[in-house]
C-alpha cells in the first residue's frame, strides 16, 4: 500500500473577485450616468428658458420646472441603483443575506433595504436640483404675462411656487434627520469575554457546596432563651 497521501488544497475563496469587479464597474456606469443627467438638465432648462423666451407668447415655459424636475428624479435613480449595488457588493463578500448568483447584477432581494426616500431627498441632490426648479418655475410664471383678471392671477402662482418650494425644504431636512438620528442602526452591545467563560465542574468537586454553619445558626424549632 502506497503511504502517498492526497494534496491538501487551498482553501476556496470566499467569494468570486470577478463579481465585486463586476459591480463596480456597474456603480462607475450608474455614477457616469448621474453626472451626465445633471449636466443635461442644467444645459435643458438653460436652453430651453433662453430659446422660448424670445418668442412673443412664451406658453410652454412649464416645461422648464418639469425638466428639472424629471433630471432630479433620474438622478435620484441612479444614486439608488449605485446603493443597491452596494449591499449586493456586501451580499458577494458574505456580509449580508442572502448570497446572490454567480455573476448576478439582480438587486430585487435587497430593494427593501435601500430607500427611495433617502435618494430622492438627499440634501446633496437638492443643492442642485431645488433651486434650478424653483427658479424656472418664478420664470414660467413670468413668462405668460398672466392678466389679472384671468384665472389665476400671476400673486397667486408666485405664492404657490414659494409655498412649494418651502415645503421641499421642510421634507429634504427632515428626511435628513430621519437618515442621521432616527432611523441609524442601533449600537451592537459587547460582551466582555470574562462573562462568556463557563465555569468547569470536575467530577470530584461538589457543583452545589453545603454552606457553613455559625455560631447564630440554630434548628428550626429551637427556642431562642
Amino acid at each position: 500500500m502506497s503511504d502517498t497521501t492526497p494534496a491538501a488544497r487551498a482553501p476556496e475563496a470566499p467569494y468570486d473577485p470577478r463579481h465585486l469587479e463586476l459591480v463596480e464597474r456597474e456603480v462607475s456606469r450608474h455614477r457616469q450616468n448621474a453626472l451626465t443627467v445633471r449636466l443635461a438638465t442644467l444645459g435643458l432648462v438653460g436652453g430651453f428658458i433662453a430659446l422660448h423666451a424670445a418668442q412673443s407668447q412664451p406658453r410652454y415655459m412649464f416645461l422648464a420646472p418639469v425638466f428639472a424636475l424629471g433630471g432630479w428624479m433620474l438622478d435620484a435613480h441612479a444614486d439608488w441603483n449605485v446603493r443597491a449595488l452596494r449591499v449586493l457588493a456586501r451580499a458577494v463578500r458574505g456580509e449580508v443575506g442572502p448570497r446572490p448568483a454567480p455573476l448576478s447584477l439582480d438587486t430585487a432581494p435587497w430593494a427593501d433595504r435601500v430607500s427611495w426616500r433617502s435618494a430622492l431627498l438627499r440634501p446633496a441632490r437638492a443643492v442642485l436640483f431645488h433651486p434650478l426648479a424653483t427658479l424656472a418655475a418664478f420664470v414660467a410664471v413670468d413668462a405668460p404675462r398672466l392678466d389679472p383678471d384671468g384665472i389665476p392671477s400671476e400673486l397667486v402662482w408666485y405664492i404657490a411656487v414659494s409655498f412649494a418650494a418651502f415645503v421641499a425644504l421642510v421634507m429634504v431636512a427632515w428626511s435628513w434627520w430621519y437618515d442621521r438620528f432616527a432611523d441609524a442602526p442601533a449600537p451592537v452591545a459587547r460582551v466582555a469575554p470574562q462573562a462568556l467563560e463557563v465555569p468547569v465542574v470536575r467530577p470530584g468537586d461538589n457543583p452545589f457546596p453545603p454552606a457553613p454553619r455559625s455560631d447564630q445558626t440554630r434548628p428550626f424549632g429551637t427556642a431562642v432563651g
